[in-house]
């Protein structure tokens, strides 16, 4: 009797132990987000009409994208890193919204459910306010701020290229 308690008594202990090293291999996710906006100098009307297509990132952000072809709500886009992959999930006409998830990409190899929405207002003389929001997941605090910082980097940078892009 002594013996089948202690025999269920390492079974327990081993697979208590088994489970733990289980849940300290599936890592918590920190859900995350990150926003730009700029004013440029264009209409609201202008900046959409660029944005709502989907397609030409590679001639208005060419210091990120170096090509980009659309098939269906399939947008696959080359970088000096390689290849970006997304899925076009919304373009809303009437609020100028167009949203889009990343299926493939490796700028941001921490980051994963990255999601995009770029949104178009208008200021109080007529410009275009674009809106950039990134909503992710990501393991630790660390590869958060990296992440954050450099989606600052390339909303600002994008926004500064789509008026250039329209200027020009």
């Amino acid at each position: 009797m002594k013996k089948a308690i202690i025999i269920s008594m390492v079974h327990l202990l081993f697979g208590i132990n088994l489970f733990a090293q289980a849940s300290s291999n599936n890592k918590t996710m920190i859900q995350s987000e990150q926003q730009v906006s700029m004013t440029i100098n264009v209409s609201p009307d202008q900046a959409w009409d660029v944005i709502k297509t989907g397609k030409d990132l590679d001639k208005w952000l060419p210091e990120i994208i170096q090509s980009c072809e659309l098939k269906g709500d399939i947008r696959v886009c080359g970088t000096a890193n390689g290849t970006v992959v997304e899925r076009i999930l919304k373009i809303d006409h009437e609020s100028k919204e167009f949203k889009f998830v990343f299926v493939e990409q490796n700028m941001l190899p921490n980051a994963e459910q990255l999601t995009a929405l770029i949104r178009i207002f208008s200021d109080a003389d007529g410009k275009a306010i674009v809106n950039y929001r990134w909503t992710f997941d990501v393991s630790d605090k660390e590869a958060e701020v990296q992440i954050k910082n450099t989606l600052v980097m390339m909303g600002n940078m994008g926004i500064k290229s789509l008026e250039n892009y329209i200027l020009n």
